[in-house]
């Protein structure tokens, strides 16, 4: 457009006025153009609309690999319409869930990918397990990647469930023990019939009544443990994933204090080395803390339910929901194979769940395609600050159907949506 021969022609040709020079390029599309008396229309361009937007401090904070292709994507896909900040005041307007999934989320699942698939590498993993339902989504990602990079090694998702693998190592009293004496944050009723299969009549009161109620049962609850663990085993044959070549097996967990993977590994007698977001309330005081410290490795440390220092802690609940699959958390497996589940979703929750995962897998995609992955280190903090600006940008309703719930600790259902 810069061409003297291409404006002298637009000059000639310019019919009584109607012709007019649009463009995004303040010099080689305004000021160049008007010397030959072109009227001109000039538009912001994307580096010149962030700059205007409630995100530009992203920008000072991008001064990493990471960050810098993050900041391009995002750019590309936020400020695509030059007239995307027209009477916002300045704040981004992110309204669709693919959308979301895309600019809210997509950079801190990619910086875990990249943590997550170099530890694989450098550990030599053999088998990458993907436990329900947490594991869904970053199993498929994990899949994509293995797409581009062969040598990875396959991976299995799988159901499991803290209260299905606590109920499944109890073999003595001692074991059923642990769980009556275990703090309860919710309903004691709902969460000692839900932890050992067992109604508890409502007119007992006490955790001492409650307690003996239970141990006089003790062979009921040991019997059916074992029954369990049986169906179990089986069910992880025929995945595959006891096949005694593999000298490495990795599990992956999102926020977690590792219960899964220490009731997995003595369940099927392996050692797993567990990659996690960050673990939870992990403290000395825990039994199993020393198993923690020495098998699972986190890119975010620890996290408390009490302490929120970071925008990653302020909303790990709202990703765990967003990461996982459409079924219920497991219960069971019946003597016919059968999985069977203690709670499910609605259909307004799957579908807005499933829009959000494929902005999140195009964003790993896209990310993937412009940089080998192997050769960048990850960005906590900038992931940190994405989520707070971009969070604070979504215009979208459809996110109150989101939900958790506690199960286990005898907590209903709740919505986890908020700014």
């Amino acid at each position: 457009f810069r061409s003297k021969k291409y404006l002298n022609y637009l000059k000639e040709n310019n019919l009584n006025g109607k012709l007019l020079h649009i463009g995004d390029n303040i010099i080689a599309d305004v000021e160049f153009a008007e010397k030959y008396d072109i009227p001109t229309f000039y538009y912001l361009n994307s580096n010149e609309l962030i700059l205007k937007s409630s995100i530009r401090s992203l920008l000072s904070k991008s001064d990493t690999i990471f960050s810098k292709i993050s900041i391009g994507l995002i750019k590309k896909r936020l400020f695509d319409d030059p007239f995307s900040l027209s009477d916002t005041k300045g704040i981004p307007q992110i309204r669709e869930l693919k959308d979301i999934g895309y600019l809210v989320f997509g950079s801190i699942v990619t910086n875990f990918m990249i943590f997550f698939i170099k530890n694989i590498i450098n550990k030599r993993i053999d088998l990458v397990l993907f436990p329900s339902r947490d594991g869904y989504l970053i199993s498929k990602i994990y899949e994509k990647i293995r797409d581009k990079f062969y040598f990875l090694p396959k991976c299995v998702y799988f159901r499991a469930s803290r209260r299905a693998c606590q109920f499944m190592n109890i073999q003595d009293i001692d074991d059923i023990k642990e769980i009556l004496n275990s703090d309860v944050s919710g309903d004691l009723h709902k969460s000692l019939e839900y932890k050992l299969n067992i109604k508890i009549p409502e007119d007992l009161k006490s955790r001492e009544d409650i307690n003996k109620f239970v141990l006089d049962r003790a062979d009921i609850i040991i019997n059916n443990s074992a029954e369990q663990r049986n169906y179990y085993i089986d069910y992880m044959k025929d995945l595959g994933i006891l096949d005694r070549e593999l000298n490495n097996i990795a599990i992956f967990d999102f926020v977690a204090k590792g219960s899964v993977q220490y009731y997995l590994s003595k369940i099927l007698n392996i050692n797993f080395c567990g990659y996690y977001f960050a673990t939870m309330n992990l403290n000395e005081k825990w039994d199993k803390y020393e198993f923690a410290k020495s098998n699972i490795n986190t890119l975010h440390g620890n996290i408390t339910s009490y302490e929120n220092t970071s925008e990653f802690s302020k909303n790990y609940l709202l990703m765990e929901t967003i990461l996982q699959d459409d079924k219920g958390t497991f219960f069971e497996i019946d003597k016919s194979k059968n999985i069977i589940f203690s709670s499910s979703r609605n259909s307004l929750e799957i579908e807005c769940i499933s829009k959000i995962q494929d902005g999140i897998i195009e964003f790993v995609e896209d990310f993937i395609e412009l940089v080998n992955i192997l050769n960048i280190g990850c960005d906590n903090d900038f992931c940190d600050d994405v989520l707070k600006y971009m969070k604070y940008c979504v215009k979208n309703d459809d996110l109150k159907v989101l939900t958790a719930d506690d199960e286990y600790n005898g907590i209903d259902e709740y919505g986890i949506w908020s700014k």
